[in-house]
């Protein structure tokens, strides 16, 4: 997962875990139609929550957006706006915003008697990301009902999130070398989060969510260059991403700490089989991505 926010906050989804059927039992009531099943979804109106939307209502469910801007309105941080979308959902898709800790209150109301699904991040230990971890922590330790999904680098984070300006621009920095990573579309997100949320699914546990194949930054640029008719260039030094940080006026010791975390990110990471055992189908390549943001404008 990640947010639209400046680099110094960007996080890595790193090595390989997964465990099905594992943690989470599913005895919570449910209504007898699926067409009956209501999901309440965080973050509802952003890249990530508006497909798991979507992916629920393709399975015929009731959605309730939970969103400020929404009606009425939902903000995890004002507990007087959480009945009013809680009160008869059968599950929960809880997207934290950048920077928001989970509230103990807000999970323990989500998980009574409801599937309850978290979206967390690959390498969280790795990259010593303290909110999800303690977010992880207090699902597994709350609800019954569980599943923890991990997501991958996002395609769409060139097409319309934190790198989309650097590929219009034609030159992404990242300190990440050449190593390989797994890049998930936020469409097989959101049919995996569906997945997750169905309670006769089968998908409980931490799950470890991927494309269908590892490229290097390097070559997904390529890729996108190929896809967009622009040149697109990438520069994994550290030496270049120091720089432009520092240009930018953040804090040498924010910088420092930023690299000591990206760091950790040297081995890359591989595809795992997760995302088809829950979908049935394999994920969107990212050339294939490429293509479709490219013909609908995304770098115009």
């Amino acid at each position: 997962m990640w947010p639209a926010s400046p680099p110094l906050s960007l996080r890595f989804h790193g090595h390989v875990r997964r465990a099905i059927r594992t943690g989470s039992d599913r005895d919570a009531p449910y209504p007898r139609s699926m067409s009956d099943f209501t999901v309440l979804v965080t973050g509802a109106r952003g890249k990530i929550g508006r497909r798991v939307a979507a992916a629920a209502r393709a399975r015929g469910w009731q959605v309730r957006e939970g969103s400020r801007a929404g009606g009425p309105a939902f903000d995890l941080a004002d507990p007087d706006s959480w009945p009013a979308l809680l009160d008869g959902a059968d599950a929960v898709f809880l997207l934290l915003p950048e920077g928001v800790a989970a509230d103990p209150r807000f999970v323990e109301q989500a998980a009574a008697g409801r599937r309850l699904v978290l979206l967390s991040s690959r390498g969280i230990e790795e990259m010593g990301d303290r909110r999800l971890l303690e977010a992880e922590e207090l699902v597994r330790g709350t609800a019954r009902s569980w599943t923890i999904l991990r997501p991958d680098w996002l395609n769409q984070n060139f097409s319309e999130g934190i790198f989309a300006d650097s590929v219009r621009n034609g030159m992404l920095s990242l300190p990440v070398g050449p190593a390989r990573f797994a890049f998930i579309d936020t469409a097989d997100l959101g049919e995996a989060a569906a997945a997750a949320l169905d309670p006769h699914g089968g998908a409980a546990g931490t799950l470890e969510l991927t494309g269908p194949e590892a490229l290097s930054f390097g070559q997904a640029c390529a890729v996108l260059a190929a896809a967009s008719g622009r040149p697109v260039a990438f520069d994994g030094s550290a030496d270049t991403y120091r720089r432009g940080l520092l240009a930018d006026g953040a804090p040498n010791e924010a910088v420092e700490a930023a690299l000591a975390a990206f760091s950790a990110l040297s081995d890359g990471t591989g595809p795992t089989s997760t995302l088809p055992e829950l979908t049935g189908r394999p994920g969107i390549s990212f050339s294939a991505f490429a293509a479709a943001a490219a013909a609908a404008g995304a770098w115009r």
